[in-house]
């Protein structure tokens, strides 16, 4: 059985403000949790299942960086096909405004390059053109909003019942000051009550003395 280790790579739709790099690769480094320090194994069990991830900011796929594509690396030529310009249609069909040069050799690496480029924008845009393709991506589109408009439906339901919740709390707060007022007044009257009674047994001994 040919096992191969996980290679995650994430283009990412926003940037990272403390981390300004278009690309950048992060790799597994063991750490012992109790005693402390550096792990070092190459045992499979970790080594294949440990994983190093590479981030893609997207955004930060500018024009500028192409001005001399002879310069440009073989990673940032092929990360042209990502910046998010030149789309003629929705989001679907894009413009690629860079000339690729024509291939001479298939020797040198920066013509396997643009090889690789020149068959990537024809796949692209064969998918793009069928038609079938273009329903799958309108419908994902869809649904990914739909995704969206129901996820912030939860959040406003939680905030309602959150509302709900503090309203009802209040009320049994208000209920429960309530009783507690109407059990003063009562234990004042009840005094009362009993001061006039007290009054009224003394008042009327008084009037048959003096009568």
């Amino acid at each position: 059985m040919d096992v191969r280790s996980i290679i995650a790579i994430y283009m990412l739709g926003f940037e990272i403000e403390d981390a300004p790099h278009l690309a950048s690769k992060f790799v597994f480094k063991g750490t012992d949790i109790v005693d402390g320090g550096e792990v070092y194994t190459q045992h499979p069990i970790v080594t294949d299942l440990a994983h190093e991830s590479y981030y893609i900011q997207v955004p930060r796929i500018k024009p500028e960086r192409y001005k001399d594509w002879n310069k440009c690396s073989r990673l940032l030529k092929l990360l042209s096909l990502f910046e998010q310009n030149y789309f003629v249609d929705k989001r679907y069909l894009k413009k690629y405004v860079y000339r690729i040069p024509e291939i001479k050799t298939e020797t040198e690496t920066k013509t396997e390059t643009d090889k690789i480029l020149k068959k990537m924008i024809a796949t692209l845009e064969k998918i793009a053109a069928d038609p079938y393709a273009r329903r799958v991506m309108e419908e994902e589109e869809f649904m990914a909003m739909n995704i969206d408009f129901w996820k912030q439906t939860i959040v406003n339901k939680d905030s309602i019942i959150a509302d709900k919740d503090s309203i009802i709390a209040n009320k049994d707060s208000i209920i429960s000051n309530k009783d507690s007022i109407i059990s003063t007044v009562s234990a004042e009257l009840a005094q009362r009550d009993k001061e006039l009674e007290e009054y009224r047994r003394r008042y009327g001994k008084l009037n048959g003395a003096i009568s």
